[in-house]
């Protein structure tokens, strides 16, 4: 996908992990990746369809050919999309093969 690209960063962080001798919690690392993606704002009719506690904050969608990992339930983690000065915390990802392979992502600002 290279219309509209921009460059922007994924962050990706590693699980954390309850320290056994401490018995305290410790985050797991992060690593940022730079990669080019296509952001847009989400539409009114998109912003209408999310859940309220979502409807608050700004959200933004995107394409790229860089994988892009949603919301874990259980873990809690995600990627997050640092762009134009803000981040990001990615809630939805999908693979789409159609004409281009592409992920689509939604993401709400932290």
């Amino acid at each position: 996908m290279s219309f509209f690209n921009v460059p922007c960063t994924r962050r990706r962080v590693a699980h954390g992990y309850r320290d056994t001798t401490t018995g305290k919690w410790v985050e797991g690392a992060s690593t940022d990746t730079e990669i080019q993606a296509s952001i847009q704002p989400i539409s009114g009719k998109e912003l209408l369809s999310l859940p309220e506690g979502r409807r608050e904050r700004e959200n933004i969608k995107g394409y790229t050919s860089s994988e892009i990992r949603e919301l874990d339930p259980e873990t809690g983690n995600a990627d997050f999309i640092i762009f134009g000065g803000n981040t990001y915390k990615v809630v939805n990802s999908r693979l789409r093969t159609y004409l281009l392979p592409h992920y689509h992502f939604e993401a709400m600002k932290e």
